[in-house]
Parts: structure tokens; sequence; C-alpha cells
């Protein structure tokens, strides 16, 4: 599926993530206990470091899915999708009994915003002055950038402090940027085969269904959930696996939608779509027996589907 002109090699593309969970934990006890609840090795997370991670149940079901930043030794911010926005914060403050550390929920302070596209590096070079390592963040007015993963595109991601919001998209504009809606950024969503928390993904997914292995060190211990994924991992396969799908469809279609096999046998269910020039390109979590590229599938409307491996190919 070709890229759209804005996501090109000569492009930069700036996109508004409204409603995002910003958890911090601050104390002396807060990367002890991240460690301890997190499936991500907090420990080994320097400051100026980020990484992904999952918070999951004892059973290793999604409570969601996260990005982690070490501001300080004492002192991280947690970033969160929009579905988790009402409940990151009391999912991380439950198991706080003896710790001294705090869990304060700073979502409506901050604003995250992403620059994608071949062009994004030059964008942010000229704007902060230095490039950004990988797995490492910098420090800019009022917040900090990193370079993204998992992406069919390189780009960036830029947290900021609500009050400096308007004036680092200005800034980002004038670098040579232009703003794009949500619909170019599910494009770009869907055909990195990222899913999202709320909507592909929720909690009665078991982690390892929805690919979200990046986020979970094996190695490093218990954490809640720590001995179902490894088994999981280890002895077997997950019952159902996130997958890419394509076929045809004129607009996008209300989703969810049950997914068949040619017997009438329910395969499992389609959870995003973009839509464009007549073609569909989704994520669909299927049964195992179904994750196969190239198996066909219809949808409960008569729709059909091809399996497609992740991420999809663009060019």
């Amino acid at each position: 599926m070709k890229l759209p002109p804005c996501l090109d090699a000569q492009s930069a593309a700036l996109f508004d993530r409204p409603g995002m969970a910003v958890v911090r934990a601050r104390g002396k006890d807060a990367r002890d206990y991240l460690h301890r609840r997190l499936s991500q090795n907090i420990q080994r997370l320097e400051v100026g470091q980020w990484a992904y991670s999952t918070l999951l149940t004892g059973d290793g079901k999604l409570l969601a899915d996260l990005n982690v930043y070490a501001i300080a030794d004492s002192d991280f911010l947690l970033v969160a999708p929009p579905a988790c926005r009402e409940s990151l914060a009391q999912h991380l403050d439950r198991y706080v009994i003896m710790e001294e550390m705090e869990i304060l929920d700073e979502s409506a302070g901050w604003s995250v915003m992403e620059i994608m596209g071949g062009a994004s590096a030059g964008v942010i070079s000229a704007l902060f002055g230095s490039e950004v390592k990988a797995g490492a963040f910098e420090t800019v007015s009022s917040g900090l950038v990193h370079a993204t993963q998992g992406f069919v595109v390189p780009g960036f991601q830029l947290l900021a402090e609500l009050d400096a919001k308007e004036g680092l998209w200005s800034r980002v504009i004038a670098g040579g940027a232009v703003a794009q809606g949500a619909e170019v950024y599910e494009w770009l969503r869907i055909a990195s085969g990222i899913p999202l928390f709320g909507q592909d993904m929720d909690t009665g997914t078991i982690a390892v269904e929805a690919n979200l292995d990046k986020g979970i060190d094996f190695r490093k211990g218990c954490f809640p959930g720590q001995e179902i994924v490894a088994r999981i991992r280890n002895l077997g396969h997950p019952a159902r696996e996130l997958v890419g799908v394509r076929g045809p469809f004129e607009a996008p279609p209300d989703l969810p939608l049950e997914l068949h096999a040619s017997d009438g046998t329910v395969a499992g269910k389609l959870t995003s779509i973009c839509v464009r020039d007549g073609e569909g390109m989704g994520l669909a979590t299927v049964k195992w027996g179904f994750r196969e590229a190239g198996t066909e599938l219809k949808c409960e409307d008569g729709t059909s589907l091809t399996v497609s491996r992740l991420p999809f190919a663009v060019g």
C-alpha cells in the first residue's frame, strides 16, 4: 500500500494526540515500586532513558500499555493511551502501602504531539539542536522529545506541558512540518501494526496475544502476570493473535465486526480499519489457526478479507 505523500521521505507530518494519560511516580521508592509492578526492567532504566512497558493483572491481562520516562532517579513519567486516562493512576496507586512515594495524575497538564515522516529528524534537529539517541529522550523547553519505535516511517514524540503546547506547535510548523488529521495518523498506526488499547485490545487481552512482547522483560523476575505470559511464550502459543487484514471497502464500517472462516466458524473480530480508494487495511484479533498470511476470512456483513503480515508492506 502506498504511503500518503505527507509521510514520504521528503515530508514531516505533525499530529496532535489529545487525551493521553500522563501519570507521575515520584519518591525514594518509586523506581523499585515500578520495577515490581510493570513488565519492563525499570531498575536498568537510566536517567534520560525511556522504555515501553505493560501493566498486567495477575492472570496476564492488560490494564495498560505505556511509555516510562526516567526524569530523575526518583521521578518517573508514565504516558498511556486515552482509554487509560481515568484508570492508570488508580491502578498504579492501588498497592502503594508502605513505600515512600506518590502517584500523581498529571494528565490535564500535558500535551502529546508526534512528528512523523522521512524529514522529521531534520525538523527536530533544527528545532532543538541535537540528535536524539535511540532509547533516550532529550529535555526541551517545558517537555521532552524522543524517537518513536515500531512505526513504518521514522518519527518523534514530543511531550510538553500544556501551557507550552501552542508555542511548540507553532515552532514545529515553522520548522517545516505540516499538520495532519487523525485519519492520517490512524492509517500510519494500522500500517505499522500497532494496536490501540481500548480498541484493538482491552482488559480481556493477554499481552502476548497483541504482540506486546517488546514491552515485557521475560528475564527480570516477578511482576504481576509474569508466570502466565512466560508460560505461553516458552511452552506454547496464545489462543489468539493480532494480525493485519485487507479487503474491499467503500467506507469504514462500524466496528468491531465479527470474522468468520469459510465454514462459518467464528475466527475473530476486526477492530481497526482505514479505507483509501476502495481498499481497506485493518487490524484484527483471530484464533491461532487463522493467523497465517493469505488466510481468507469474511466479515459478518459478507466482505471478504485476506490475512496479512504485520507491519504491512508500504512504499
